[in-house]
C-alpha cells in the first residue's frame, strides 16, 4: 500500500475564472488499468481564484476509463451540491 509509487499523468490547463457570482468546479482523474484504481481531484474556486474547497478521492474496482470519467464528474457535482453553491460552472479534463 502506502509506500507503493503510482505513476502520475499531468495535464496543464490554463485556468480561467468564472463570471461572478459563479464558482468554478474543476475536476480531473487518473486511472491505473492494471490495478483498476482511479484518483479524482476536485478544486472549487471563486471568480477571484480563491480556493473555496478541494478534495481527492481514491477509488478501487473501476472497470473502465469511461467509468472513471463518469465517477469524477459525479463527485464534482455532488461536492458542489453538498457545499450548497447555487450557481456553478463545472469543467473537467478528459483522460
Amino acid at each position: 500500500g502506502i509506500n507503493q509509487k503510482v505513476p502520475i499523468w499531468r495535464v496543464e490547463i490554463e485556468w480561467r475564472p468564472p463570471e461572478s457570482p459563479y464558482v468554478k468546479i474543476n475536476f480531473d482523474a487518473g486511472f491505473q488499468n492494471h490495478s483498476k484504481r482511479s484518483c479524482t481531484r476536485i478544486v472549487i474556486r471563486n471568480s477571484n481564484g480563491v480556493v473555496l474547497g478541494s478534495r481527492m478521492i481514491m477509488n478501487d474496482h473501476i472497470p473502465s476509463v469511461f467509468a472513471v470519467e463518469a465517477l469524477a464528474c459525479f463527485h464534482a457535482v455532488q461536492m458542489g451540491l453538498t457545499i450548497g453553491f447555487p450557481e456553478v460552472e463545472i469543467e473537467g479534463t478528459r483522460l
